[in-house]
């Protein structure tokens, strides 16, 4: 039984974070363009509009992967401080199956506080599982502000000489882009990406 809640602790703690980061970025950014959109679209009539592929702009812009990089790391570090735990917890509970098995405990009153020490190391372990996932994910959420808060203020930067009415966002098969000419190239993916790496870079 021992074994079997310690395997439990830690499956999947981490597995998915990384991944996590970027479809909660991606899910704050859809949501506050879908109500700036019921605000803007009865105002905009033929207007110069444009949109970003805002999954290759996560892929391509250099903050971002380094962003990502930096809690890749967090992430690897958490995770070895976790299996490090648990290698202590698997260790006493083979060493006090072996001693019960070999009838090695003098008293009932010493299994027994063998036990719940076990018990406790296995409580800690889960109270630092808990403790790591919560600090995860406060780092997350920090992390896709920072990307939100940095991407919107250069926009305005990149669009004062521009003039765009509005620059709408697509997000893979949930594209918030209605219609879109074929007579003109309103992707400018790329170009803000480029816009946005030489303004990192120059940090």
């Amino acid at each position: 039984m021992f074994m079997k809640n310690l395997n439990n602790i830690t499956t999947g703690v981490l597995a998915i974070a990384i991944v996590a980061l970027f479809f909660l970025f991606l899910s704050d950014i859809r949501i506050k363009n879908n109500k700036k959109e019921k605000n803007l679209i009865e105002k905009v009539d033929h207007q110069p509009v444009v949109y970003i592929d805002t999954d290759s702009l996560l892929i391509n812009y250099n903050f971002a992967i380094d962003l990502n990089e930096q809690l890749f790391r967090k992430a690897e570090n958490s995770r070895a401080d976790l299996n490090q735990k648990k290698l202590q917890v698997q260790t006493a509970m083979s060493e006090f199956k072996k001693k019960f098995e070999n009838n090695a405990f003098l008293t009932q009153e010493r299994t027994e506080q063998e036990r719940r020490n076990i018990i406790k190391m296995q409580q800690e372990l889960q109270e630092l599982t808990a403790k790591m996932q919560q600090e995860f994910a406060q780092e997350q959420m920090q992390i896709n502000q920072q990307l939100n808060d940095t991407i919107t203020k250069a926009l305005k930067e990149w669009n004062k000489d521009k003039n765009f009415q509005m620059i709408h966002n697509n997000i893979g098969g949930n594209s918030t882009i209605l219609y879109c000419g074929d007579k003109f190239d309103y992707n400018v993916t790329q170009e803000v990406t480029e816009f946005l790496n030489e303004k990192y870079g120059k940090k």
